[in-house]
C-alpha cells in the first residue's frame, strides 16, 4: 500500500508540474504562425527547435536540424545533420530561395560571424528565439563553408 501511495503521489506531482509549465508554450505557436504567415517555409534550427516548428505547422514549415561546431579559430559554424529530416533537405536543394535560421541568444552569439557573413537579418524575436532571414540557401552554405575552410 505504501509503494502504491508513493507511485501515485509522484505521478500526480509530475502531472501537475507538466501542466504548470508545458513543453510547448504560446510563444512556440506564435513563432510557428509568424514563419508560416510570412512565407518562411524552409530553414534551420538546433534539434529541439527544428522539430517543434515542423510539428506545429504540420510540415508546412520544414526545419532542418543543425549542430553548432567550432572552426580552428573558435568561430561557430552551423552543420546540417540527418536525424528526422528528409535526405534531400540536408544539402543545397533550394539555392536561390531565402531561408531562415532560428537561434537562441546564446546560439546567435556563437554564430555571430556566420550571421554577419551570410547577411542574416533578424526579423522576429521573442523571449526564447530569434528568427534570422538569409537571402538564399546558397548564402547560408557559402558562409558556413568560408568559416569552415582553414
Amino acid at each position: 500500500a505504501l509503494f502504491v501511495g508513493v507511485v501515485l503521489l509522484s505521478s500526480a506531482m509530475q502531472i501537475k508540474s507538466t501542466m504548470d509549465e508545458p513543453q510547448i508554450m504560446e510563444r512556440d505557436y506564435a513563432r510557428a504562425d509568424y514563419l508560416e504567415e510570412n512565407g518562411m517555409t524552409f530553414g534551420y534550427a538546433t534539434f529541439w527547435n527544428a522539430n517543434v516548428v515542423t510539428e506545429l505547422t504540420s510540415g508546412k514549415v520544414e526545419v532542418v536540424s543543425i549542430s553548432i561546431d567550432e572552426n580552428a579559430e573558435g568561430q561557430g559554424v552551423p552543420r546540417t545533420g540527418q536525424w528526422l529530416e528528409k535526405i534531400e533537405d540536408i544539402g543545397m536543394n533550394h539555392p536561390n530561395e531565402s531561408v531562415f535560421i532560428l537561434l537562441s541568444p546564446q546560439e546567435a552569439e556563437r554564430l555571430k560571424d556566420f550571421l554577419a557573413l551570410s547577411g542574416a537579418e533578424k526579423t522576429y524575436e521573442d523571449d526564447g528565439l530569434g528568427v534570422y532571414r538569409i537571402e538564399s540557401q546558397r548564402a547560408f552554405f557559402d558562409a558556413a563553408e568560408k568559416l569552415d575552410t582553414p
